[in-house]
């Protein structure tokens, strides 16, 4: 595209596949794939003003990464009905993980999670905002030359960030947002082009002399651009070993505050740490609880072992309602446990976990706990 070359069915085909294959790794990856159809539609669309060569673009692409997205999740072929039916509830419904009133969200919603995104993450915003802006206005704005090739992709750029970004904001993470970051390269990439392409345009106005030779406008714009983008990797890789050492922190300080709660707990039962019944959920850190959650994404395969290894630390699904045993599934209510691990935040959008037992908030952090109806709770006054 960027040589105004033709693309052919087996390239479309190639591309189609492989972005249905990124879908398979992150749902949000899945705007990739309308990227594509767009870029490679309005490329048929800006060469040749046929709609048939639009129409059959836009097939093989979608087609072939459908085609890639099921030949990768094969080895879970049984879940696809469960895996569909969830994103329908993700997408029909304003909650977290499909549940909440109807509908996609509300505006004060999606606005509020824009403002707080935007300032946790301020130079990716702004990285891209100021990308968007600027090759708006040299294409669509000032028409600068530039085939049409690189003009369809950008507009499939543009379309693609457009409707992931909508998405994202629904239910945001910070790790989602990994694939509006792996945009900014090829953004930057066309604005380079551009400006070598076009740099004439401006040379006679802005030059600057040396002995050997004459610097345009347009070398020290993509000097300038690779400088920004270095600066920009410097910072941010700066920044996300920040959060990492913060994150770890932060869970040495939470693992801290639940062997207190169980020392605690155990001394006024007279009994062992270790013979305590925990139950363990989303958003905590234990070694059985990873093993447990990814046994249960692998079919309960490891069910006899992990009943051996971590016989008192088990998985419960507050969602479903269910505790993860060597029997299989069970409710909470058939189980004899002694206390669920769990963030105190999780009552704001799942309150039914209140039914569970007493809800013990630990202290002035985010972790808190859940004991049987019937159990003592004067081991809270003896937390360290």
């Amino acid at each position: 595209m960027k040589n105004n070359k033709r693309v052919n069915t087996r390239e479309k085909i190639i591309i189609g596949f492989v972005v249905g294959v990124l879908t398979a790794f992150q749902l949000y990856f899945s705007t990739w794939v309308i990227g594509a159809i767009v870029s490679f539609a309005a490329n048929e669309w800006y060469s040749n003003k046929e709609i048939t060569g639009v129409i059959k673009t836009s097939f093989i692409i979608g087609f072939s990464s459908l085609a890639g997205f099921f030949i990768i999740t094969l080895p879970i072929y049984k879940n696809l009905p469960e895996f569909f039916s969830f994103v329908l509830e993700l997408a029909t419904h304003e909650g977290l993980y499909g549940n909440g009133r109807e509908g996609f969200t509300s505006p004060q919603r999606y606005l509020g999670n824009l403002f707080i995104y935007s300032k946790i993450l301020p130079y990716l915003f702004l990285t891209i905002l100021c990308l968007i802006i600027a090759l708006h206005f040299l294409i669509f704005i000032k028409n600068w030359k530039i085939n049409p090739g690189i003009k369809a992709f950008t507009l499939g750029i543009f379309i693609q960030i457009f409707i992931a970004v909508s998405i994202i904001l629904k239910h945001p993470m910070q790790i989602y947002f990994l694939s509006i970051a792996a945009m900014a390269p090829m953004l930057f990439a066309i604005l380079i082009h551009i400006i070598d392409k076009n740099g004439d345009k401006v040379k006679e106005k802005f030059i600057i002399n040396t002995k050997n030779n004459s610097i345009g406008l347009n070398q020290i714009s993509i000097i300038s651009i690779f400088f920004i983008m270095m600066i920009l990797f410097g910072i941010n890789f700066q920044t996300a070993v920040n959060n990492h050492i913060l994150r770890m922190e932060r869970i040495s300080e939470d693992l801290s505050t639940i062997n207190r709660t169980l020392s605690a707990y155990s001394e006024q039962r007279s009994t062992r740490p270790e013979k305590i019944n925990l139950l363990w959920t989303y958003e905590t850190y234990s070694p059985c609880y990873a093993r447990w959650y990814g046994n249960d994404y692998a079919d309960l395969a490891f069910t006899t072992e992990l009943a051996q290894i971590c016989k008192n630390n088990l998985h419960v699904n507050l969602w479903t309602g269910q505790i993860l045993t060597d029997n299989g599934w069970e409710s909470p209510n058939e189980y004899v446990w002694d206390i669920i691990v769990l963030k105190a935040g999780i009552v704001n959008f799942l309150p039914k976990v209140l039914e569970y037992g007493n809800f013990i908030e630990i202290g002035d952090t985010d972790i808190a706990v859940i004991v049987p109806p019937n159990a003592p709770l004067d081991f809270v006054h003896y937390i360290d």
